[in-house]
């Protein structure tokens, strides 16, 4: 600490350091990018070894170690001596060091259909998955959550979560607000492992009306709805957090006569008019 403290110090006995400081907090406001390299007296002072440590276990991981060679060299000796050097996945780690479970974020919006023309039902299917989006932003924009223990704010940068539930959104078709479900599908910190079924697609061929219009692949459907609208749409997720891997994923949607589809029924009586979703995670024991 007192290393960084005194780099600082000299930092801002220099004028071109100082000048070239206020120039970036100017041109980059309070992004990254505007911020002293070293940090500020202030930040050093504040940072603890736990939040140090919390780093270090979530940046500095070997899914995430970009190895550059140049130069003449060859690619598979470099290949080869890198697996060997790094090849184990836990070289980063103590060995008594365990991670923590996904945090389990459930939500079941409300459906954006049944609208008038104020169109309420919609927005505030948009706004309800925007809760999602803001919680996974720590800073400015989710400060307006607080949770029934008084605390405020998002969810911890490095901490691994499975958003999951009947969202009532689908990302092609159907009744929702415009860009409702892409605001999370394209999070950053989200990854969508599209499960698929051969069932939906079967479904949405017998059925015709207006699955025959839809704009969206019918694999990907999770929910056998009533026709003629708004047909059968994906609207059931399962979307793990990026760092997680993914080992496998599909809808339960069995074409009709195969074993298990009398778990789900068939159109016009359905067992549930929503799919299982299921997505298999690859998760250090």
């Amino acid at each position: 600490r007192e290393v960084i403290l005194d780099e600082i110090a000299m930092h801002d006995d220099d004028p071109d350091d100082v000048v070239h400081n206020l120039y970036a907090e100017k041109a980059w406001g309070s992004s990254a990018l505007g911020r002293p390299i070293a940090g500020t007296v202030a930040s050093i002072e504040a940072l603890t070894r736990d939040q140090i440590v919390e780093y270090y276990r979530s940046t500095y991981r070997p899914q995430d170690i970009v190895v550059a060679a140049a130069g003449n060299v060859d690619h598979d000796d470099v290949v080869r001596q890198v697996a060997t050097a790094f090849g184990g996945n836990d070289f980063l780690a103590d060995a008594d060091t365990v991670p923590s479970p996904p945090r389990r974020l459930a939500a079941h919006p409300t459906p954006p259909s049944f609208d008038g023309p104020e169109k309420r039902n919609q927005r505030r299917n948009h706004d309800e998955i925007r809760l999602w989006v803001d919680y996974l932003q720590p800073g400015r924009r989710s400060q307006w959550i607080v949770d029934d223990a008084g605390t405020r704010g998002g969810l911890e940068p490095s901490a691994p979560f499975v958003i999951l539930g009947d969202l009532n959104s689908d990302p092609v078709d159907g009744d929702s607000w415009p860009g409702a479900i892409e605001q999370l599908l394209r999070h950053p910190r989200v990854q969508d492992p599209k499960p698929t079924s051969d069932g939906a697609v079967e479904a949405a061929e017998t059925q015709g009306g207006a699955n025959a219009g839809h704009g969206g692949e019918a694999r990907y459907d999770t929910a056998d709805f009533a026709e003629p609208t708004p047909g059968n749409l994906r609207v059931d997720y399962v979307l793990p957090a990026r760092e997680l891997q993914i080992a496998s994923s599909a809808v339960y949607w069995p074409r009709q006569g195969e074993p298990g589809s009398e778990l789900t029924g068939s159109h016009p009586f359905p067992t549930s008019d929503h799919r299982l979703v299921r997505v298999d995670l690859q998760v250090k024991a």
